[in-house]
């Protein structure tokens, strides 16, 4: 039965993604203190690596850059690429 709530509570959450003033909701919701970096992947994807140093890829439709601007305006660190 928990497994059934859980997903359940993915789905409901899913309908949600994206960026808030609050943190990130993607299927799941990651407050800004739980993020430790981010890089950018291309035009569509940024990577997030989370405090615990899980990774996931988020999806921003062509609007990468004002993902970025948040990102910078929250204080979280770009990782260095090279």
């Amino acid at each position: 039965m928990p497994r059934i709530l859980d997903f359940m509570l993915i789905r409901k959450f899913t309908k949600f993604n994206g960026i808030y003033e609050n943190g990130i909701v993607f299927g799941f919701f990651l407050e800004w203190k739980d993020v430790f970096s981010w890089k950018k992947i291309d035009d569509n994807k940024i990577s997030i690596l989370k405090q615990n140093g899980l990774r996931f890829d988020l999806v921003t439709k062509n609007r990468t850059n004002s993902a970025i601007e948040y990102f910078v305006q929250k204080g979280i660190a770009e990782e260095d690429v090279s």
